[in-house]
């Protein structure tokens, strides 16, 4: 009953926020205020096939090293996963699709199959080999000064450079600061039906193409999954009351500027994939 008239009479002052007691791990149950950020159910999947075309282009060797570095503070610092490394999510929606393909009733004209499994298997090499890259510490470390060195040309490569400046001051602003830092888990978000959430790994990840013939099966089946869910895992902002606090503590900067971040790098990459068909010589 006290919780009840407390959730009512917080509600009067900030309806933002929720009211729950928690228990995370091994301490006590306690009096928490959270606030959600909220992601509009969309899917923050990032393209790496335009990169790869970058850094194979020897002209645009500046361009596609600080793409390069973007993408490698997304990876290692951002926490965005990546979808040929086997623990994400995508890397099991690729295995589906890829074990599909070796069905040939699964295709309906003479040699698409051959495309199907070609593609897939060139992708993954690819992919395989990009990852090795965005692993490298050195492409982090230079981010900065590949930002102050680059001259663009294009404008994809003045919105590349913008985001570049964008990034740098993340960096110094929230130094070590991981998307996955504001999410919870479960206990936070699970229905009391004990119905399964969609989780961050699920809808923020790196994929290889948003153009190629493999697009339109992995969202398919993407969404067909998601769609069985009735929650989603959001970045939280959680103030725990175990202790007295001195005042509310609810700061979701960062997640806002992450987003806005994906957002924007997710349409420069598609800007540097229609760059190479709208070329005129």
């Amino acid at each position: 009953m006290a919780f009840a008239e407390l959730n009512k009479k917080m509600a009067l002052l900030d309806d933002s926020l929720s009211l729950k007691i928690i228990s995370i791990e091994e301490s006590l149950a306690c009096l928490t205020t959270v606030k959600q950020f909220d992601t509009g159910m969309t899917l923050f999947y990032l393209p790496v096939e335009p990169l790869n075309t970058l850094l194979a282009d020897k002209a645009r060797k500046e361009t596609a090293e600080l793409l390069l570095s973007v993408c490698a503070y997304l990876y290692q610092i951002g926490g965005v996963p990546y979808h040929e490394e086997d623990s994400s999510y995508l890397y099991y929606i690729y295995d589906n699709v890829t074990e599909w393909s070796s069905e040939p009733e699964y295709f309906e004209e003479l040699g698409q199959q051959e495309v199907y499994l070609n593609e897939i298997l060139q992708s993954r090499k690819k992919g395989l080999k990009l990852l090795e890259r965005l692993k490298n510490p050195v492409n982090l470390k230079t981010l900065k000064k590949r930002q102050e060195q680059f001259i663009p040309k294009t404008s994809a490569e003045i919105t590349l450079h913008r985001i570049a400046q964008r990034v740098c001051k993340m960096m110094n602003d929230y130094p070590n600061r991981s998307i996955m830092d504001s999410i919870y888990g479960d206990q936070f978000c699970k229905g009391n039906d004990g119905e399964n959430i969609i989780m961050a790994d699920q809808y923020i990840s790196f994929m290889w193409s948003n153009s190629d013939h493999l697009y339109d099966q992995i969202i398919e089946c993407v969404n067909a999954e998601l769609n069985e869910f009735d929650s989603i895992d959001e970045p939280l902002s959680v103030q725990f009351f175990d202790l007295q606090q001195d005042q509310p503590v609810h700061d979701l900067s960062f997640e806002k500027e992450f987003f806005d971040l994906l957002n924007e790098i997710s349409d420069n990459l598609n800007d540097f994939h229609n760059e190479k068909y709208n070329t005129t010589s």
